[in-house]
């Protein structure tokens, strides 16, 4: 990433509502599998369908800058990310230049900003204009969700999830 793409990018979110320094926003999503004869109860999620649990995230302007397809639907989004090669990248920054702003389900980090679950000051009510720029990831896999119905359900094989980071390459595109 370049200096002036980082600063882009900062500044695209900043427009949003005000939130200074982000360079992302994470979320997961789970795409429906039909259920897999070998370690079924594995991709059954907290919804009590068969998935897989796909991290995604995305720039102000919903371009996917990574994805993680890796994980049956059981797994928790914060392990997904803690096992990610987001968190590393996050973690070595000498100083804090940046941050990704995520959606609740995650654990706080001084690299990861979560959204107050109740609002009591004026600077907590600032602060929720995180809710507005994390959206964006929200919108992001609607969008995604939308143009590529394949990921309504798909067939447990092997090789699935390595079809849905090509999906995510075709949509940035």
């Amino acid at each position: 990433m370049t200096t002036q793409a980082i600063h882009d990018r900062a500044m695209g979110f900043s427009r949003i509502a005000g939130f200074p320094k982000e360079q992302g926003c994470i979320d997961c999503t789970h795409i429906a599998l039909q259920a897999p004869l070998e370690d079924s109860e594995m991709f059954r999620n907290r919804k009590g369908f068969h998935s897989i649990n796909v991290q995604l995230m995305c720039d102000n302007m919903h371009r996917i800058m990574s994805d993680d397809a890796r994980y049956p639907g059981s797994t928790h989004d914060a392990f997904i990310l803690c096992d990610s090669v987001i968190s590393a990248m996050f973690q070595q920054q000498p100083e804090r230049q940046s941050w990704l702003l995520g959606v609740k389900g995650y654990r706080l980090a001084t690299w990861l900003m979560m959204p107050l679950r109740v609002a009591r000051t004026e600077a907590d009510h600032e602060y929720m204009s995180h809710i507005a720029t994390c959206s964006i990831i929200e919108r992001t896999i609607g969008i995604l969700k939308q143009h590529f119905r394949c990921w309504t359900i798909l067939e447990a094989t092997c090789n699935t999830p390595l079809r849905l980071p090509v999906s995510c390459l075709l949509h940035a595109a």
